[in-house]
């Protein structure tokens, strides 16, 4: 069958038995090739001819149907342009349905409303992924792409240095309230701090409380209070504090030439320097003044060895004789000697002359006389004297200072108490304190003590 339509173009109809189908034929103009439209046995696609239309889409813009608009990526937006409105979703497939699961279409909400609501009311893609970064740990041109890893960190070993991270270089802000702006927050480490112009340090002002542990109660943690101190009522029991373990420090310019934290005795008593290389200042009290030294076992009495048996001295003096001897050979002490007392036990034939010298050697001649042990005044310390004191001894000398010289009456019983007021020093090198007793025949018998303290 043919259909012949008068005009420059011609259609016609045929029917094709071979294909079971109806071909139609559409013929333009000037044309000898049909426009082929294959029925259930199509041609090859090649051999087709399409149909050239000039028409245009028109879309629904809620008064008419307009034309839909299309412009080039540069041409300006103008609200005359024309577009086609769809309601269409994007679908996921919810595998969480289990026997059930199918597409469905993948939820979102304007970020504002996103806050407070259900975790039912979105869907999303679940997606195998990664955050990378660049693994600077090996220099270029090796440095390769790495997964950023997260781990607990509940061990020391999460963070290794093989964790690769995102290493960004930020900066903190706070508002600058007078100046009404953000700025960058910036400042100086804390051993720097000293020193450091206000104008070089900018930070943030917080209300913040110091709290301590309150161990006069359930140990729990309270604020630290701040009082200005002038009542009793502002150290009063509950006010809570932070207890620090310091030291109050002095600098010792006649010893090491370094600081030295300060210690002393009980308030009962006299505050001083009482131990090895420390120092610290004498504070009077109400105690003697050798209290000090004696509380710290450093105080020390020597007198005749033997009880009833006094000191037999010279009948005349020798340089090399002495009849007592005190002797510093370390370099870890200083002898400080308060007094000596002298007792005549019986009636020499004259009067009896003494002579002290001092000298920075030691004049001591080895293995010669008597030996005697200082006894520590403080019951309670077993500490020794570090100071050497002999009877009768031999030296290779009198000292070159002169301290003292005098005479004592020849009468039995007098007694002679020399005074040095804790300004006669032995030590830290070697030194030696001579003290020469004499008198015509029968010569001097004495008892004596020697008061003396150590200090570092």
């Amino acid at each position: 069958m043919a259909i012949i339509k008068s005009g420059a173009s011609a259609a016609e109809a045929t029917v094709d038995a071979t294909a079971n189908a109806l071909r139609v034929s559409l013929y333009k103009a000037g044309a000898a090739t049909a426009i082929e439209a294959a029925g259930a046995v199509a041609a090859q696609a090649y051999t087709l001819n399409r149909l050239l239309v000039d028409g245009v889409v028109r879309g629904d813009d809620g008064v008419t149907y307009s034309a839909v608009a299309a412009r080039t990526a540069g041409a300006a937006h103008s609200e005359a342009l024309m577009h086609l409105l769809s309601s269409a979703c994007v679908y996921g497939y919810d595998a969480s349905l289990g026997v059930g699961a199918r597409d469905v279409p993948i939820g979102s909400d304007l970020a504002s409303a996103i806050s407070g609501r259900l975790a039912t009311a979105f869907r999303g893609l679940n997606t195998d992924s990664l955050t990378c970064g660049i693994d600077n740990t090996v220099a270029a041109p090796n440095n390769v792409v790495s997964p950023i890893e997260a781990r607990n960190f509940d061990a020391a070993a999460d963070a290794a240095a093989a964790l690769v991270g995102l290493t960004t270089n930020s900066r903190l802000a706070v508002y600058d309230g007078p100046g009404g702006d953000w700025n960058r927050w910036f400042g100086a480490t804390p051993s720097t701090v000293s020193g450091i112009a206000t104008n070089a340090v900018f930070s943030a002002y917080v209300n913040a409380l110091t709290v301590g542990i309150d161990n006069t109660a359930a140990a729990v943690l309270r604020p630290v209070e701040a009082r200005n101190f002038d009542s009793i009522g502002d150290v009063a029991a509950s006010l809570v504090g932070l207890l620090t373990n310091s030291r109050i420090s002095i600098f010792n310019v006649t010893g090491s030439g370094d600081w030295h934290y300060v210690q002393g005795t009980r308030a009962e008593s006299v505050s001083s320097a009482p131990a090895e290389n420390s120092c610290g200042s004498y504070v009077y009290q109400a105690r003697a003044s050798g209290f000090a030294a004696a509380r710290r076992g450093k105080r020390f009495y020597t007198c005749n060895p033997v009880i009833g048996t006094p000191l037999t001295c010279q009948l005349a003096y020798v340089a090399t004789t002495p009849s007592l001897v005190i002797r510093v050979n370390v370099e870890t002490i200083r002898a400080i000697i308060r007094s000596l007392k002298l007792r005549i036990a019986n009636t020499p034939g004259a009067i009896v002359n003494y002579a002290i010298t001092l000298d920075t050697t030691d004049l001591y001649v080895a293995a010669s006389g008597t030996p005697v042990t200082p006894s520590n005044t403080n019951e309670e310390s077993a500490t020794a004297a570090a100071a050497l004191y002999y009877e009768n001894p031999t030296t290779t000398g009198a000292g070159a200072r002169i301290i003292d010289q005098g005479v004592i009456a020849n009468v039995a019983t007098t007694e002679k108490v020399i005074q040095f007021e804790d300004s006669l020093l032995m030590g830290i090198t070697a030194a030696t304190l001579s003290v020469y007793l004499w008198a015509a025949t029968p010569a001097p018998q004495v008892y004596y003590n020697w008061d003396a303290e150590e200090v570092a």
